[in-house]
């Protein structure tokens, strides 16, 4: 995701955002996180991105100062001070109808926790404010008087194991008796943070479905099938959608970090994508497990010069190359074209990420290797016997997509392959996302300068 880091100005302070903007957008969506998330999330940036995708603009905003959170982790005060809260969010929604870039989009706030509440609470005093998303919302917390004043569209998206959030959600939800329109959403399985495998994706697409047609008024908007015929539905479609293919590498990285969370360590992990599929999602991985913080590694695929598509080998950023045994029926000087070739290409790839200025950090750690997926090893490989060298504590492959004989091959060179599906047979790694579409030199420099 591209965005603008902007300041916003609130009373004597200014608090931190993230703009995205959407070509042709007609409107912004301003998301605040609950007291148990951070502003760059990886379940948040997951969301916003995927509304990005849509058409539908974003702001991701902290509600507090760095100095006030800091503070605020010995009492606890100001993150449940709801006047304080919908202060904050009123001031940053002044800001986008003021800003020349946003004051001409519909507005909509999508909260979680006590933000939630605040948005709510928000939503009944400024008349721009078209939708509000509660996802695993305080709504206990909105008096009843405050609800009677609300005329916007509400969603409340909750876990079904989330049961005391649950309960006051269907209790407010029958309180809601002006909104424009009101939907209780209830995700199988989930709890209160949607952290279990594939859950905040469930969330996104229920998101992004709704706003379509809440905020977009999309004509093309089509409902997700629903068990009954009342406004409290319960849906379950991501389980049988994944047996066949992800949405795109940052749907698959939402679930690599389940299975990931086990490596989350004080200071002892490090987390490295392949570029260029590998970089969106190591981006995302590593704001649940390193802070942020992560590296990257370039290789170059060395092709089969009469099956473009079959792969001979590839050459590393260090120089190295590694070749599949396939590679002897070739001749030499074809496969020395095909290394020239591939080595200026590197060069200049290595030119313009700057790899030479990459800081790696790996002696005595635990490596996360990243990629998109795996067909023959190669790449993957490659870069194990790098990292080896740097004399790392463990080295973790971690991949959606990985081919039985890619797994069998690997096994013992890694201390541990992560992954999510591992077919007999693959044609293609791309036929197993709907959208693979690689972020472009643009977007990975982006992501690069952001970290």
């Amino acid at each position: 995701m591209n965005y603008d880091n902007v300041l916003i100005p609130v009373a004597n302070v200014h608090i931190r955002g993230y703009l995205s903007l959407s070509v042709g957008t007609k409107a912004i969506i301003i998301l605040v996180h609950g007291s148990k998330s951070s502003l760059m999330s990886a379940r948040n940036i997951y969301i916003a991105r995927n509304l990005n995708h849509i058409g539908i603009s974003t702001l991701l905003v902290d509600l507090l100062t760095s100095k006030e959170k800091i503070k605020d982790q010995d009492d606890g005060y100001l993150k449940f001070d709801l006047d304080f809260l919908v202060q904050r969010l009123t001031f940053v929604t002044d800001w986008v109808l003021q800003h020349p870039k946003t004051k001409q989009l519909s507005i909509g706030y999508a909260g979680s926790s006590t933000s939630a509440a605040a948005a709510l609470i928000a939503s009944s005093k400024i008349p721009h404010i078209k939708v509000v998303v509660s996802r695993g919302g305080r709504t206990d917390l909105v008096d009843e008087q405050t609800l009677d004043q609300i005329k916007a569209h509400v969603l409340f998206v909750v876990g079904e194991k989330d049961y005391n959030i649950l309960a006051t959600n269907k209790k407010v939800y029958k309180k809601l008796r002006r909104a424009e329109s009101k939907k209780i959403i209830v995700v199988p399985s989930a709890s209160h943070m949607f952290e279990e495998p594939g859950k905040i994706e469930e969330v996104s697409n229920i998101l992004n479905q709704w706003l379509r047609r809440k905020l977009l008024s999309d004509i093309e908007y089509t409902e997700y099938s629903i068990h009954n015929k009342s406004d409290i539905s319960k849906l379950s479609f991501i389980k049988s959608f994944f047996q066949f293919k992800f949405l795109d590498r940052n749907s698959a990285a939402l679930l690599l970090v389940g299975l990931l969370r086990k490596y989350k360590s004080q200071n002892n992990t490090s987390v490295i994508g392949i570029i260029r599929g590998g970089v969106s999602m190591a981006d995302l991985v590593s704001r649940e497990l390193t802070s942020g913080k992560y590296s990257v590694i370039l290789s170059q695929r060395l092709s089969n010069p009469f099956y473009p598509e079959v792969t001979m080998g590839s050459i590393f950023q260090d120089g190295s190359i590694y070749l599949v045994p396939d590679s002897k029926t070739i001749s030499k000087k074809l496969l020395d074209d095909e290394i020239s070739l591939k080595r200026r290409s590197l060069e200049k790839k290595m030119r313009l990420y700057m790899i030479n200025d990459e800081q790696y950090d790996i002696r005595n750690r635990d490596v996360i290797l990243i990629d998109d997926g795996c067909y023959t090893g190669t790449t993957v490989l490659g870069a194990c016997n790098w990292i080896k060298s740097s004399g790392p504590d463990k080295i973790i492959l971690a991949t959606p997509i990985i081919s039985r004989p890619a797994l069998e091959q690997l096994k013992g060179k890694f201390d541990k392959i992560e992954y999510l599906r591992s077919p007999k047979y693959i044609n293609s790694i791309e036929d197993y996302y709907e959208n693979f579409k690689p972020p472009t030199e643009n977007e990975i420099l982006e992501m690069l300068r952001q970290r």
